[in-house]
C-alpha cells in the first residue's frame, strides 16, 4: 500500500495546453508522467547511452566540439 503526499505544482498554462494532447494521445495522465520524472531523476546513474557513429566522413576526437556552422558546412559539401 502506498502512502502519498498531495502537493501543488505550477506548471505555465502554455506548456500544459501544449502537453495534454500528448498525454491524451498516449493514455497518460500527468501524474504518471511527473511520477516516473521524479523516479528516474533518483535513480542511481545508471551507465551512459552511446549512439552508434553514423558520421559520413569527418571524424571529431573525443572532446571536439563542433559548431553548427561545421556541420552545414560538412552536409552542404556532402550533398554536392
Amino acid at each position: 500500500m502506498y502512502i502519498c503526499m498531495r502537493t501543488t505544482v505550477d506548471i505555465p498554462d502554455h506548456l500544459l495546453e501544449r502537453v495534454r494532447p500528448h498525454l491524451l494521445k498516449k493514455g497518460l495522465t500527468l501524474r504518471s508522467v511527473v511520477v516516473d520524472a521524479l523516479e528516474r531523476l533518483m535513480r542511481p546513474n545508471e551507465t551512459a547511452f552511446r549512439m552508434r557513429d553514423a558520421s559520413v566522413g569527418y571524424r571529431a576526437e573525443p572532446g571536439e566540439e563542433v559548431s553548427a556552422s561545421q556541420v552545414n558546412a560538412a552536409i552542404q559539401e556532402f550533398n554536392e
